[in-house]
């Protein structure tokens, strides 16, 4: 187990991917985009949902092992679906 960039075509579900915190480089300060359905495992995302619900507000998701932290959301760990 290590980290690795791959591009966005070679990832498959079950693969396990980081998101980055909206204000770190990696995530331009605005967060990841992420054109696949994930399983937010660890941590927090703001999730637009707009394309698939009409609203237009981001919404704010907890990983299914909960227990986030207080604050902004951050980066965190899912698994493409």
């Amino acid at each position: 187990g290590r980290w690795s960039s791959i591009p966005p075509p070679c990832l498959v579900a079950g693969d396990v991917v980081a998101l980055p915190p909206p204000s770190s480089s990696a995530a331009g300060g605005r967060g990841a985009t992420v054109p696949a359905d994930l399983l937010l495992l660890d941590g927090r995302a703001v999730v637009n949902e707009a394309m698939l619900t009409g609203e237009s507000v981001p919404q704010v998701k907890e990983s299914v092992l909960g227990g986030g932290e207080d604050g902004e959301a951050g980066g965190g760990t899912a698994r493409l679906d």
